[in-house]
């Protein structure tokens, strides 16, 4: 049987592979996610999660994994995304900011893997380049809602949307890298973040196309 054929087990095998590399990003000053704790981790020999990844020079191995924990962060980013306004937020938009940048504080290990280096050369593995359009398709929906409202002005959608999600990406890597303190001190960096958000939807007000 072919490496990463399409079985029961092999699926089993492979979802305990990602489930301990999400523990091990969990973990604070955990270990680095390799192929050995993984399958030490499951209850594994070394050797099983080849089975499901592949091999190094085929570009599986280690790169599968990582590819595939990044791509279920991203479900997992999309989840937080998909919950529904609170009746206290003026747009979808400003509720997507706000999950996405708990996300990351919520899982900072995980989500510098999921923008990271290591996983930026190979988005063809393990549906990765899916998950990642599945969080970029809500943005867009949220932008699409928002201009349809008039809360933001016409423009290209998608680009708006890249524009949310850079200035999303900013902040939260700030924030991760206790850098937001030059500006509110490390306890107010939330604060911060919500006028990063209305600052970005006011520019998205005007009628100018982004």
């Amino acid at each position: 049987m072919e490496p990463g054929a399409p079985t029961d087990a092999n699926d089993r095998l492979r979802a305990a592979c990602v489930e301990a590399a999400l523990g091990i990003l969990d973990e604070p000053h955990g270990p680095e996610v390799d192929i050995r704790e993984v399958a030490r981790r499951i209850g594994k020999s070394r050797t099983a999660p080849y089975l499901c990844f592949g091999k190094e020079r085929e570009g599986g191995g280690r790169a599968g994994l990582l590819a595939a924990t990044a791509a279920r962060g991203f479900d997992m980013l999309a989840v937080r995304l998909e919950q529904p306004a609170g009746a206290d937020s003026p747009s979808g938009l400003n509720e997507a900011a706000r999950s996405w940048v708990a996300f990351a504080t919520d899982h900072p290990r995980l989500y510098r893997l999921m923008f990271g280096s290591e996983v930026a050369g190979r988005m063809h593995l393990e549906g990765l380049t899916a998950a990642r359009w599945r969080v970029q398709t809500i943005l867009q929906g949220d932008i699409k809602a928002a201009q349809a409202s008039g809360a933001i002005g016409r423009g290209r959608t998608l680009e708006q949307a890249m524009l949310v999600w850079a200035m999303l990406h900013g902040v939260a890597t700030l924030t991760l890298d206790g850098q937001l303190d030059l500006v509110d001190g490390r306890d107010h960096a939330s604060g911060f973040a919500d006028r990063a958000i209305a600052l970005t939807l006011a520019a998205l007000a005007s009628p100018l196309k982004c």
